[in-house]
C-alpha cells in the first residue's frame, strides 16, 4: 500500500511510512478489547472530529483514519474509511473490509452478541461492526454472490430488528435472482403491513412469478404498489442497466422510484412479460415518459 502524499506518520509506526496490510492486520491480532475501550473511544473521536468530519481534504480524512488505528486498532470505522477513501485494488479493499470486521466483533465481545440479539443498532458501539459487516455484503452482492449475500443480510436483519440499514430490500434482491420463494415467503410475512413501493413491487414481481399475466392477487398488488409511488413503472419500463446510487430519497417521490430501479430494475426487465404487464396493469393506455435530462 503506497502512502498518501503529505501524511504524516502515526506513532506506532517508523517516521515517514505508513502500515501496510499485514502490519495492520499483525496490529489488529495482538490488540485486546477489554485493555482498549479508552482507547477506542479517543479513536473514534478523532476520526469523527469536526475537523475531520467537514473536511472535503481525502489526504487529511486518510491521516486521521491511521491515526486512530495507531490509537486503537479495533477502530472499525477506520478501516472502512481507508476501504473507501484508499485506491485499493478488489482484495485489498475485501481484506480492509474483513478487517473492519473483526475490528468490530472484536471489540464488542461475545456477550454482546448473546445478550443483545435483535437490537444492535440501538446500541451506538454495535454500529462500526454492524456497517463493516452491511458493506461486506454489498460488494459480495456486487460481485454477483447471491446466496452469500443473502446470508449476510438475513443475519444482520437478525442482530437488528428494526433494520435501520435498509438490509431487507438488499435480501429481496437477492432472494429473487436466487429463485428463493420460500425465503422471500418469510421475510414479507416477518414485514407484514409495510407499505412502501419496495415492499409492494417487489411482491407484486414475485405474485406475477408464480401467477403469471391473468392473475387477480398479481394485478391488486400492482395496483397498491402504484398508490405507493405511481413513478416505478416508468422507470423500470426504460430501465437500461443506469445506476442512480442515491444516498436518499423520498418516499411517493421519482428519487424513490430511481432507488428501486437501481435494485430491482435488472430482475424485472429479465422477468419475460413483467415489466409491459406492470404498465398495461397499472396504466392502461398511458404512453411512458423519458427519465434523463
Amino acid at each position: 500500500m503506497n502512502p498518501p502524499p503529505n501524511i504524516k506518520a502515526p506513532r506506532l509506526w517508523p517516521a515517514g511510512t505508513l502500515p501496510d496490510m499485514d502490519s495492520l492486520q499483525h496490529a489488529l491480532e495482538r490488540a485486546v478489547a477489554r485493555d482498549s475501550s479508552d482507547a477506542l473511544l479517543k479513536a473514534q473521536a478523532l476520526l469523527f472530529s469536526d475537523d475531520v468530519c467537514d473536511s472535503d481534504d481525502t489526504v487529511l480524512q486518510v491521516a486521521a483514519a491511521f491515526r486512530a488505528l495507531a490509537i486503537s486498532p479495533l477502530c472499525a470505522d477506520a478501516y472502512l474509511e481507508l476501504a473507501n477513501l484508499l485506491n485499493l485494488v478488489l482484495p485489498e479493499r475485501k481484506r480492509m473490509l474483513w478487517m473492519a470486521l473483526e475490528a468490530g466483533e472484536k471489540a464488542l465481545g461475545r456477550e454482546m452478541f448473546a445478550e443483545n440479539r435483535g437490537d444492535f443498532w440501538g446500541i451506538l458501539e454495535t454500529r462500526p461492526y454492524m456497517r463493516a459487516r452491511a458493506q461486506l455484503a454489498d460488494l459480495a452482492r456486487e460481485e454477483g454472490e447471491w446466496r452469500h449475500a443473502a446470508d449476510e443480510y438475513a443475519e444482520l436483519l437478525e442482530l437488528n430488528d428494526n433494520d435501520n440499514l435498509g438490509c431487507r430490500y438488499m435480501l429481496m434482491a437477492c432472494l429473487l435472482r436466487l429463485d428463493d420463494h420460500d425465503s422471500l415467503d418469510k421475510l414479507f410475512a416477518r414485514c407484514a403491513g409495510e407499505d412502501s413501493a419496495h415492499m409492494l413491487y417487489t411482491q407484486t414481481l414475485v405474485a406475477f412469478k408464480r401467477r403469471g399475466p391473468n392473475s387477480k392477487a398479481a394485478a391488486e398488488l400492482a395496483r397498491r404498489a402504484m398508490k405507493e409511488n405511481k413513478h416505478v413503472p416508468f422507470f423500470l419500463v426504460e430501465y437500461d442497466g443506469y445506476q442512480y446510487e442515491l444516498e436518499d430519497y423520498s418516499v411517493g417521490a421519482e428519487t424513490e422510484a430511481m432507488a428501486y430501479s437501481d435494485l430491482f430494475g435488472e430482475i424485472w426487465n429479465n422477468t419475460k412479460g413483467a415489466v409491459a404487464w406492470l404498465l398495461k396493469t397499472t396504466r392502461p393506455g398511458k404512453k411512458t415518459r423519458g427519465k434523463k435530462a
